[in-house]
């Protein structure tokens, strides 16, 4: 998988007991403006600490341009920043 690290627009779920779950996102690029992914899978979901911030790692499928892809999506807890971080 490549590292990308693009800021991403998300549209996620939340459980009663806080639980997000991702179900799109959007993505800018070059050529259309914007790229829409849907996710089928979250296949696992795991937090890490950088020094005081949390990060929780969502690893994923979804279908990018008809393609079905591996993903990993970065959601920073603090400031509630989304990233396309590996594809």
């Amino acid at each position: 998988m490549e590292v990308l690290l693009k800021p991403i627009e998300v549209v996620a779920s939340f459980s009663k007991e806080g639980q997000i779950s991702p179900l799109r996102f959007r993505v800018i690029t070059e050529d259309t403006g914007y790229s829409t992914v849907y996710i089928q899978t979250i296949s696992r979901r795991r937090r890490e600490r950088t020094g005081k911030t949390f990060i929780d790692i969502y690893t994923c499928t979804g279908q990018v341009l008809g393609i079905e892809k591996l993903l990993e999506l970065k959601y920073e807890i603090s400031s509630g920043e989304w990233s396309l971080y590996r594809m």
